[in-house]
This record gives C-alpha cells, sequence and structure tokens, in this order.
C-alpha cells in the first residue's frame, strides 16, 4: 500500500512577500549607511589632500564634500557595471577574480575622487580629467593596484587597520605626482 501523495490545497503567496517587506527596510539602511561611509571618506580624502599639499585643515571638515557624491555614484556605478557585468554575463564566479576586480574598483573611485576633489568639474569633465590620468600613467596606477591588493589583503590582524591609513596617504601623494598641472 502507498502513502497518498500531499494535496496542496492553498498556496500563500503573502508570506513570500511578508518576509521581503521585513527585509527591504533593513537594505535600504545598510545603502544609506554605506552611502555615509563613502561621504566620510571622501572628507578622509579631502584633509589628506589637504595636509600633502600643506594647506590648513582639521577633522571638522571631514563632512564638507558630501556634496560631491552624486557625482562619484554615478562614476561608482558606471565603473562597478563595466567591471563586474562581464564576469556575471561570462559565467565567471570566481571569487579571487571577483576580489581582484573589486580592488581594481576601490583604487579607481580614490584616484576619481581625487580628481573631483583637485579640479572641481562637472561628472563629464571629471571623468574625461580621471581618462586622462589614467591613460598618461597606467603602469604606475597598474603597479600601484598590486601593492594596494597585497597590502590590503595581509592575514597580520591588528597590522591591517594600520595600512589602510598608509595607502590611503600613498594613493594621494601618488596622485599629487601624477597630475599634469602639478607645479
Amino acid at each position: 500500500m502507498q502513502p497518498e501523495p500531499a494535496k496542496i490545497e492553498h498556496c500563500d503567496f503573502n508570506i513570500a512577500l511578508l518576509n521581503l517587506s521585513d527585509v527591504v527596510p533593513e537594505m535600504i539602511l545598510i545603502f544609506f549607511i554605506g552611502i555615509v561611509i563613502l561621504g566620510l571618506r571622501v572628507g578622509m580624502l579631502h584633509i589628506v589632500s589637504q595636509m600633502v599639499q600643506e594647506k590648513p585643515t582639521s577633522i571638522k571638515s571631514i563632512t564638507s564634500k558630501f556634496y560631491e557624491l552624486p557625482r562619484i555614484l554615478v562614476f561608482y556605478f558606471i565603473i562597478g557595471f563595466l567591471l563586474f557585468f562581464p564576469l556575471i554575463v561570462g559565467g565567471l564566479y570566481n571569487l579571487l577574480i571577483f576580489a581582484l576586480m573589486g580592488g581594481i574598483m576601490e583604487v579607481m573611485t580614490i584616484f576619481y575622487v581625487l580628481v573631483i576633489l583637485a579640479e572641481n568639474q562637472g561628472i563629464i569633465g571629471s571623468m574625461n580629467k580621471f581618462y586622462l590620468l589614467i591613460r598618461q600613467n597606467l603602469f604606475i596606477i597598474l603597479q600601484f593596484i598590486l601593492i594596494y591588493l597585497v597590502l590590503k589583503n595581509l592575514p597580520i590582524g591588528l597590522l591591517h587597520l594600520a595600512v589602510q591609513p598608509f595607502l590611503i596617504v600613498m594613493s594621494v601623494l601618488l596622485y599629487t605626482k601624477m597630475r599634469p598641472d602639478r607645479k
């Protein structure tokens, strides 16, 4: 004697919608926390850039560049799409490749933010200056990306906390050396 197959009498799709509605506010919160962190990071780059140029600065100016976020986010989404879309469409789900692309995107975003802070142009003008900077200094930037990835991924515990400020200062110094209009 075989058991009867289970019969589904009622399918409740509201359960799936209910679970999604519980997660959406948390996703929005995480997105906005990421935006605030990006804004603080832009402020940190501004402060370090001012220090490298030996201009007066203070910690109060860490939130003074939040108005630059729309230009940075446009670039961030464009570069993210250009770097990650071929990997997803091509079926390459290798964690190492995603980590490499993430490191490249992080370094490119740092240099783009520095271009925005130094040039004070619109989105297209900033992207044009950024493209010229990359084209003129491609091998130096590729070397920096390799150094950045090696130092960023050191599994040495608390030393990782000391490496991040070093990498930020190093990227600002490198940018000031690469700028075509430097004095």
